[in-house]
């Protein structure tokens, strides 16, 4: 039926005014349009004259309606001029009607005209009785088994005989005295032969020469469906099975499904004997639970292999339970399909270990399935997890042999180990089997169980079989709290082995460590610590610094330094080859501040990358920490970025040449510029004009610091076995060259650098003798005046900051960087030690530092 819906300007322009006069704060109800559609006669019928006809609609209207007839598009008479608008109106036609096939029935709102409906197409009115059949008339496919109605319309009085014709040859009546109402429900039997030469007839009782018969032949069928021809074999528990069917007569199908352990039912059999245990769907696809246990029967088949897994070297277990499968569909009238069915094995392999990783331990459980963390290995613990820190996890995966769409659930424990590794209980565990178990962390169970304690975490997994992988994986480990309850952890970083190593002979100016151990114990002496004091914090301890041996940690480790609120690590070496890395070792000093540990670092070989030889010249080289295409070989950004706040630095020029002889002799290694050998650049340092409130004063050189630990070269040197070559610096001018300067983003600067060439000097003059009160003089050359070497630049002048501190965000962590060897400094007058005294008390020791963390 075609539905006409009108709606007046006028509605249309109080609808408009309405939605523009609404506030925000309406909730204005959304109008619905009117309508009038109707339903009866709407086309096709054949109406008598002097007879009664029920005119029909539907409607959403108050006010009355009009009612007209209209014959060849033009009004023929008003059937009622105003009537409730209720739905329906019992119209007598006139006896005296003029009949006709071209006529149609019109209802309009009588409050507005332009709302209104009519027939769709014409209807007949007659004086002659007939019956005409609608359904079915010939092309359709009706399936047996279903329930269809056979349509006629009428004009005629009593009951009508149906009769079902085949090949144009009664075949069978299907009902003697039938209602003439215009329509007959007809169950189809399921043995009437599937053809395609039916034709219904209809015949008043009364009058058998009002008759019709279909106009042409309709066919029986039935719904078919047919399972894909697909593997038998699965490897998952959930299967798409996929089928395909087709109701025969353009109608949908509705398909039923069940499956079985049982495969020696029949097709036949499935319908009954799974009563109430079938799934309905109205995809042509099902996602279907395959099981490895009895389901729907008491009957199980399976079929168990043993092979042998060539890339885990291993014998696996391959079972396999098989299921039968069944479907069927019924159509839109209840015609039924044949059940079809398909047998399905199951394959089940167990699973692999579970993949355990952790970035707390450093391990990728890809390969293995049992870790045990050293103890110099354990891991720190907090009882909250806070900015710096996360608490210890735990992430894992699983590999199913039967393929990636496998689900696999998992399950966790954290047991508590005594001293010698024993199980002692499980103190944290998962609420039984999922699949959302892929990762735990833990916050304060292991602090509030045991901060200094031996555990064990272990994880299993299953299949969809509910299989366990044959091993669990299990990660035995050790945590430690922090104490920071002791004063200072002096890590002595001097390298004797530069110092007396014939392998090391062209590296120079490296002090003795036995001196520079009893210096900064005099100088932690002097700012008031002792050790073994009764008083921790005010106790001290030296560590020699080692270097580890292969897969261990370096030493001391993030459980030693924890146990001290500030760590002091001391450089002193002019060059060296071996000592601190801090692309490695800075992970546990990170790790250390992060928790509110304390650090100074003392000597400019910790951010220098090249040594310093013998014979040697290097021009300035400044390094960006940040930069992408930076000189370091690790991630200044995380420890001397982010921690100290450097940002970038500038190596002094490096001068550490042989004496005037070599040049005289001519041999290959003489610098061309020897001649400067006696401008060594660095002489002191001299304080910030901010950092005047700790009481700091400006340092010198020490010449004969220098002197003592700068040694000649004394093995001859090629072809020249006669010649013993002392270094150009001893008695020449003490001071030290190869220091550098660098910015910082972020802390202050404590000392500037202070070069020989900022010193005065006879202006005019190419040179002078200056002195500098120390044991040497130090001769200045303004090499401008050369025109053949034509030096001059920065490479001659160093200025910029020399040492500095920063303080971290709510005091979080302190730091210090000292860029140069405090050993080769004047202490006369105390001046060093109380520098360093000052440096000590900047960092305020008796602020506990887990006060950050233990109020989280």
């Amino acid at each position: 039926m075609l539905k006409k819906i009108f709606v007046t300007m006028s509605m249309i322009l109080l609808l408009t005014i309405t939605i523009l006069s609404c506030s925000d704060d309406s909730n204005p109800t959304d109008p619905v349009a009117s309508f009038l559609t109707l339903t009866s006669p709407i086309g096709g019928e054949i109406l008598m004259p002097d007879s009664t006809e029920i005119i029909t609609w539907n409607d959403n209207i108050d006010e009355d309606i009009r009612i007209e007839l209209y014959k060849n598009s033009l009004l023929n008479l008003i059937i009622v001029e105003s009537t409730d608008s209720i739905g329906t109106y019992e119209w007598l036609i006139p006896a005296d009607i003029e009949e006709g096939l071209d006529y149609k029935i019109r209802i309009i709102s009588v409050d507005d005209s332009i709302l209104f409906d009519e027939s769709d197409n014409n209807f007949k009115i007659t004086s002659v009785s007939s019956v005409t059949i609608t359904e079915p008339n010939g092309g359709e496919i009706w399936n047996v088994g279903g329930q269809r109605s056979v349509k006629w319309n009428y004009n005629s009085k009593g009951k009508v005989k149906i009769e079902l014709y085949k090949n144009n040859t009664f075949y069978q009546t299907l009902k003697d005295s039938a209602d003439n109402v215009g329509t007959y429900e007809w169950l189809i039997p399921m043995d009437l032969p599937q053809e395609s030469d039916y034709q219904i007839k209809i015949t008043n009782v009364a009058d058998d020469t009002i008759t019709d018969m279909s106009d042409d032949f309709f066919s029986t069928s039935v719904p078919l469906v047919y399972l894909y021809d697909t593997s038998n074999i699965i490897t998952n528990s959930e299967y798409k099975v996929q089928w395909y069917g087709n109701s025969n007569d353009s109608t949908n199908l509705n398909y039923f499904y069940c499956i079985t352990t049982d495969t020696t039912m029949t097709d036949t059999q499935a319908e009954a004997a799974l009563v109430g245990l079938w799934d309905t769907t109205l995809n042509n696809y099902a996602d279907v639970s395959f099981p490895m246990e009895k389901l729907n029967s008491t009957e199980l088949f399976i079929d168990s292999t043993t092979y042998i897994d060539t890339v885990e070297a291993i014998e696996v277990t391959r079972k396999v339970v098989f299921s039968k499968f069944f479907v069927y569909g019924i159509d839109d009238f209840g015609a039924v399909s044949e059940v079809k069915s398909k047998v399905f094995g199951r394959m089940n392999q167990r699973p692999k270990f579970p993949m355990v990783t952790s970035t707390t331990f450093g391990i990728n459980g890809f390969d293995q399935y049992w870790f045990t963390i050293g103890s110099d290995s354990a891991a720190l613990v907090l009882p909250n997890a806070t900015a710096f820190w996360e608490p210890i996890g735990f992430r894992w995966m699983g590999d199913d042999p039967d393929g990636p769409e496998v689900d696999l659930e998992f399950r966790w424990e954290l047991w508590a180990l005594d001293a010698a590794g024993v199980d002692i209980e499980v103190i944290s565990q998962s609420s039984g089997w999922s699949e959302s178990y892929i990762s735990t962390y833990f916050s304060d169970v292991l602090y509030n169980y045991s901060p200094e304690g031996e555990y064990s975490f272990r994880v299993w997994v299953r299949d969809d079989a509910l299989e366990e992988a044959e091993n669990h994986a299990t990660v035995n480990f050790s945590v430690f709290a922090p104490q920071l309850d002791r004063g200072i952890l002096y890590v002595d970083d001097t390298d004797d082995d530069n110092f007396n190593s014939t392998s090391y002979t062209e590296y120079t100016g490296n002090p003795d460590g036995t001196e520079v151990n009893a210096m900064y114990e005099q100088f932690l002496q002097d700012a008031g610590y002792e050790a073994d004091a009764a008083n921790l914090l005010q106790d001290y301890d030296v560590y020699d610094f080692v270097l580890p041996a292969p897969d261990q940690l370096y030493q001391p480790s993030l459980k030693v330094l924890s146990s001290y609120r500030m760590v002091i690590i001391a450089t002193e070496d002019r060059t060296r080859s071996t000592g601190i890395n801090y692309a490695i070792y800075k992970e546990q000093l990170t790790d250390y501040m992060n928790i509110g540990g304390k650090v100074m670092i003392i000597g400019h070989s910790a951010i220098l990358l090249n040594d310093l030889y013998i014979n040697h010249y290097e021009e300035p080289v400044t390094d960006v920490f940040d930069n992408p295409g930076s000189l370091m070989n690790f991630d200044m950004l995380t420890f001397f970025y982010d921690y100290f706040g450097i940002s970038e630095y500038t190596t002094g020029e490096s001068k550490t040449h042989f004496t005037q002889v070599l040049y005289d002799i001519g041999h290959p290694l003489n610098p061309a510029d020897f001649y400067l050998t006696d401008n060594y650049d660095f002489i002191g340092v001299t304080p910030h004009i901010d950092i005047a409130d700790i009481g700091i004063s400006e340092l010198k050189v020490d010449s004969t610091q220098v002197n003592k630990f700068w040694k000649d070269y004394v093995t001859p040197l090629g072809p020249y076995p006669e010649v013993v070559f002392e270094l150009a610096l001893k008695e020449n001018g003490s001071v030290l060259t190869g220091i550098p300067v660098f910015e910082t983003h972020k802390g202050e600067t404590v000392f500037e650098y202070k070069s020989i060439y900022d010193l005065p000097f006879e202006a005019g003059s190419d040179s002078t003798t200056i002195d500098i009160d120390l044991v040497h003089q130090l001769n200045w050359y303004n090499p401008a005046s050369d025109a053949t070497e034509n030096l001059s630049g920065p490479i001659l002048r160093k200025s910029g900051t020399i040492a500095t501190r920063y303080q971290a965000d709510n005091d979080q962590f302190r730091t210090a960087f000292i860029g140069f060897p405090l050993v080769f400094m004047d202490n006369s007058g105390g001046k060093v030690s109380d520098m360093f005294s000052a440096m000590i008390d900047w960092f305020d020791l008796e602020n506990d530092p887990a006060d950050n963390w233990k109020k989280k």
